[in-house]
C-alpha cells in the first residue's frame, strides 16, 4: 500500500503500488469542514471519471457518499496557491446524510 498526502491533512491510501488497483482508505474534508476517515465501497474503484463511492462515520453512524479531488478553493485546476484536497460529499437522499451539516458562510 502507498499513501499520497494532500492539503488540509487529507490523504488517499492505495491498495497496491498503483492507483488503478483501487483505494483502501483516506482522509477527506466533509461538507461541514471537518476532516474524517473515509472507507471505500466497490473495492475503492471509481464509478465515474471524477468520483469514488465511499462512506464516513458520524456520531457512530455510516454516511454514504463519494470522494473527489478538487482544490482548497473548490476548483479543478491545481496551482501553487491553491493545492489539491480530498473532498467527501454525502448523498443527500441517503440515510444519515443530515448528520453532516453544510458549513455556514462567514461572509
Amino acid at each position: 500500500m502507498s499513501t499520497t498526502e494532500y492539503a488540509l491533512g487529507t490523504s488517499l491510501t492505495y491498495r497496491g503500488p498503483e492507483p488503478y488497483l483501487g483505494y483502501a482508505r483516506g482522509r477527506a474534508v466533509c461538507e461541514d469542514g471537518l476532516v474524517r476517515l473515509v472507507r471505500f465501497t466497490n473495492g475503492g474503484q471509481a464509478d465515474t471519471f471524477f468520483s469514488v463511492p465511499g462512506y464516513v462515520r458520524v456520531e457512530g453512524k455510516y454516511v454514504p457518499g463519494f470522494v473527489s479531488v478538487q482544490t482548497v478553493d473548490g476548483y479543478d485546476t491545481v496551482t501553487p496557491d491553491d493545492p489539491a484536497v480530498i473532498h467527501f460529499t454525502a448523498y443527500r437522499y441517503a440515510k444519515n446524510a443530515s448528520l453532516i451539516k453544510k458549513e455556514r458562510s462567514t461572509a
